[in-house]
């Protein structure tokens, strides 16, 4: 694997660049505080996808209980500013049957933003396709990445300083549990740190497709923690961004 190169939508990416690559679209979820001095707080990780043309960034709703979804927000590379969304999502309703991690998830809308400041759009994956159906053998890794919370430097009294860190995990299938939404995948190396702030983040999968290496998005976050990771599957996040592309155009 080490020597070979992967498909990474158009792109020929070599096998070594891959943690680094897919690492990078995990992104710090950010709230807008209305504070003179915590200006944000983190919320730990999302996801931001390119799908049908537009640009959502996925998180879980128990990440923003309590929170005013119009303060959720992406912080620039710089961390010059913060740009937010319009409008969220919530997979669900209230009174939807809990029994299916799925409803944890929400979908917030940086399309209009996007439109306006195209260097925002590097952010966001392009995803298109789920993950074939295959054996295990022709998954050849599963690569997860997100921001735990004890990692992040928080110094905005001190030193008007937010350092993220962002963690990046080679990950094993480690089976399917009742819950037909959620894959459970185990790290590779022991994980020595929390992973609370996890939540979130993407998980991406390297397959062998015909002749070919590809990588495609897995899934997203749900939990972790004692070295297993719990991600929603890429084709209930798929039905969930068609649902709400199709109930914004019907508007």
């Amino acid at each position: 694997m080490v020597t070979m190169s992967v498909h990474v939508g158009q792109l020929l990416i070599p096998a070594r660049s891959l943690e680094s690559l897919l690492g990078a679209y995990a992104q710090n979820l950010i709230v807008w505080n209305h504070d003179e001095v915590f200006k944000i707080g983190l919320l730990g990780s999302c996801t931001p996808l390119k799908y049908r043309s537009r640009y959502f960034l996925l998180c879980t709703k128990h990440q923003i209980g309590g929170v005013d979804p119009k303060d959720l927000c992406l912080l620039r590379k710089d961390g010059s500013s913060v740009v937010t969304s319009n409008g969220v999502r919530f997979w669900g309703t209230s009174g939807t049957a809990t029994e299916t991690d799925a409803y944890d998830l929400a979908i917030l809308d940086f399309s209009d933003a996007c439109k306006i400041e195209a260097d925002l759009r590097h952010y966001f994956f392009g995803f298109s396709e789920v993950p074939p159906d295959t054996t295990s053998d022709r998954v050849i890794a599963l690569i997860g990445a997100g921001y735990p919370s004890a990692d992040q430097v928080y110094e905005l009294l001190e030193a008007n300083h937010v350092g993220l860190v962002r963690r990046v995990m080679l990950l094993l299938a480690d089976g399917q549990p009742s819950d037909q939404a959620i894959l459970r995948a185990r790290t590779q190396v022991p994980m020595n740190f929390s992973a609370d702030g996890l939540s979130g983040g993407p998980v991406f999968m390297i397959q062998i497709v015909g002749q070919e290496f590809k990588a495609f998005f897995a899934g997203m976050i749900q939990r972790a923690g004692g070295g297993f990771v719990h991600f929603l599957k890429a084709g209930f996040i798929k039905a969930a961004l068609d649902a709400t592309i199709d109930a914004s155009e019907r508007a």
